[in-house]
């Protein structure tokens, strides 16, 4: 609804998808909140990831406002983890 203020330091709220097993804790903002990005409609985004594990998968949501002064509401929706199978 608002992305407030971005702080001088440059480090815009974003949402981060981390999953469980190969997680990998070095993955950008997906998406990342710039003062640019369109607020009060619906943002299609998306990742492809590898897992190196067959099993059970689970995802981790974490969202990072730590450096802007003003709160920051998101809402989710239609949230997915599928396997898909990509043509060579």
């Amino acid at each position: 609804e608002d992305l407030g203020n971005n702080p001088p330091m440059g480090l815009a709220p974003d949402i981060r998808l981390y999953w469980d097993p190969d997680t990998d804790w070095g993955i950008g903002g997906n998406p990342t909140l710039a003062a640019t990005y369109p607020t009060n409609e619906w943002v299609y985004s998306s990742a492809f990831v590898n897992f190196s594990t067959s099993g059970a998968k689970s995802l981790m949501i974490r969202g990072f406002n730590g450096a802007n002064p003003e709160a920051v509401k998101l809402y989710l929706d239609n949230l997915t983890l599928a396997e898909v199978s990509l043509r060579p």
